[in-house]
């Protein structure tokens, strides 16, 4: 219709006047990428692959908009017109419309690959490598992932070292890394040789046999390798008057090194200065190898005992 004007006192119809345009017939779709992907549309008016693309739409059209991840990128979601985190989008051009698709980087993985050599077992904390058979393993870790792995010597065997692993300190079976990229560990075992030597105390003599109270006496002990083969019989200790057996390591009042001795011969040491202490009847424990750092046929005939007395 037209639109009155007033001129001067008369009103004037004037002639027919248009609105403000013919009503759209499109809307436009929006699109904004968030992260490394791509996002289509059915019917098609988009293909986006930049930060932010738009089509325009025929009014109350249904659009269907499928988002697709670069490699190394899952898709997270929609947010806008759609907000679904998965699945597709589907939005009506009612009016215009805005679309956020989101996409974000896949955890990197790498593969940590144990190789073994010798005879023993190695696993990983958290889990995932186990190698017991064989001569290796492999699994894959999370990047930047801290991986400790231990080593544990089968029978008959014993743990050498680590390569591409960093030993722990305090334990030299444990070693720690953290992954980065790919990465290829070694664990080396060696077989324990079969022990041929054996060492025993045949004889204690003390001089004097019977010391006087708080004074010092010597000990001659007589230590045989009655194995097959020559070797270090490590540490001869002496307890001057000890009531239970020592074990491994306990240390004794006086100590010598035993050196080596061949198969079948024997070695008389002598402890001198032995405190005699107070009056009575005590017993001398006498330990050969007492660190118990050799490898023998039999661990248990180390020891042998001297009962004295000490007189006023």
């Amino acid at each position: 219709m037209g639109f009155p004007r007033i001129v001067g006192a008369a009103v004037d119809i004037g002639a027919f006047e248009a609105g403000d345009g013919a009503a759209p017939t499109a809307y436009p779709l929006t699109i904004t990428l968030v992260g490394k992907g791509s996002v289509s549309s059915d019917p098609t008016g988009v293909t986006c692959s930049s930060t932010t693309c738009s089509g325009s739409f025929p009014i109350d059209a249904e659009v269907t908009l499928t988002a697709k991840p670069l490699t190394g990128f899952t898709f997270s979601g929609w947010s806008g017109a759609c907000t679904n985190k998965t699945g597709t989008c589907a939005v009506t051009m009612s009016k215009a419309q805005t679309v956020t698709a989101t996409f974000t980087a896949a955890p990197v993985n790498y593969s940590l690959t144990l190789t073994k050599v010798g005879d023993g077992t190695v696993t990983s904390t958290p889990g995932g490598i186990n190698c017991g058979t064989g001569t290796g393993c492999a699994a894959k870790f999370a990047s930047g992932k801290t991986i400790t792995l231990t080593a544990a010597p089968a029978t008959g065997a014993t743990f050498v070292k680590w390569n591409g692993c960093t030993a722990s300190a305090t334990d030299s079976k444990k070693c720690t890394l953290t992954l980065t990229a790919n990465k290829t560990v070694t664990a080396t075992f060696t077989t324990i040789p079969a022990a041929t030597a054996d060492f025993i105390i045949t004889g204690i003599i003390l001089t004097p046999a019977n010391p006087q109270t708080n004074g010092l006496f010597a000990a001659n002990i007589t230590v045989k390798n009655q194995g097959t083969s020559a070797a270090d019989g490590g540490t001869l200790s002496v307890w001057t008057n000890r009531a239970t057996k020592p074990v491994c390591s306990t240390g004794g009042d006086k100590a010598v090194p035993i050196g080596s001795v061949a198969a079948g011969n024997t070695k008389v040491l002598t402890i001198g200065e032995l405190a005699a202490g107070a009056v009575g009847t005590k017993k001398l424990y006498a330990f050969a190898d007492s660190k118990c750092v050799r490898q023998e046929i039999d661990e248990t005939n180390n020891q042998l005992t001297k009962n004295y007395t000490v007189k006023q």
